[in-house]
């Protein structure tokens, strides 16, 4: 992905991703400019330093700054799909600005982020809608993205989402509904599984230690309606 800035829920305000997690926060309301290094834990990418940096020396921190920032909602920023390639891609890739502070003038940096092309708001969260009874996983899978994508530049995504798709936000949120339906619907079947083969194994564990032919795992409900899963061993036949 080529590098880019991504507009913020303010105009004015937006994110720049560069090399080695490193990343720049600009709000045209702060007196100064917050340098951020993300860290990688496995597939997640967390916030692990902020530097606010003076764009003029006569203004100092102020509470304002931190306020404008937000750092719950600059953690999020990190789970938008285009940022997160982006900082995966900037491990190795030298096609990204280095917005280390260490390695660079302030205004400079800043100044090449102001360069970057920026994502346009509305295209980014534009989604090809199948008529209703048609919309499968893939569906849900591009909708999450892009709330997610919404959620990190706004604070009313639904809304963002409706207006990118030319729809009355009730219907972004029936969406939405029906989206954390089947997300809770899988949520359970993953559950149901795993417990499904915790008991399985702990049956298996408990097999006598000599040769068996085949076994049946029996599946019986009980007067309180709770499951319990047994099972039955048959020797080996002669042959």
């Amino acid at each position: 992905m080529a590098p880019r800035r991504f507009p913020l829920e303010t105009e004015g305000e937006w994110l720049a991703i560069g090399q080695k997690g490193w990343a720049v926060w600009h709000h045209p309301d702060s007196s100064s400019v917050a340098f951020i290094r993300f860290e990688s834990f496995g597939p997640v990418w967390m916030i692990g330093e902020v530097r606010f940096v003076r764009l003029d020396i006569s203004y100092r921190l102020q509470a304002n700054d931190l306020r404008l920032l937000a750092l719950g909602r600059v953690q999020s920023m990190a789970s938008d799909p285009d940022i997160k390639a982006l900082l995966d891609a900037g491990r190795s890739s030298e096609a990204l600005p280095v917005l280390d502070p260490s390695q660079g003038s302030v205004r400079s940096i800043v100044d090449a982020c102001e360069r970057l092309p920026e994502r346009p708001r509305a295209s980014s969260l534009a989604i090809s809608v199948p008529p209703k009874g048609q919309r499968d996983m893939y569906f849900y899978d591009i909708l999450e993205t892009v709330y997610r994508r919404a959620a990190s530049q706004s604070s009313h995504p639904a809304k963002d989402i409706a207006e990118a798709n030319g729809v009355p936000v009730t219907t972004v949120h029936s969406w939405l509904k029906a989206m954390r339906k089947v997300r809770a619907e899988q949520a359970q079947q993953a559950a149901t599984v795993a417990v499904g083969l915790a008991a399985i194994n702990q049956l298996v564990k408990q097999l006598p230690d000599e040769p068996i032919g085949s076994l049946t795992f029996v599946e019986e409900t009980l007067d309180d309606g709770s499951i319990q899963l047994s099972v039955q061993t048959e020797p080996p036949k002669e042959s």
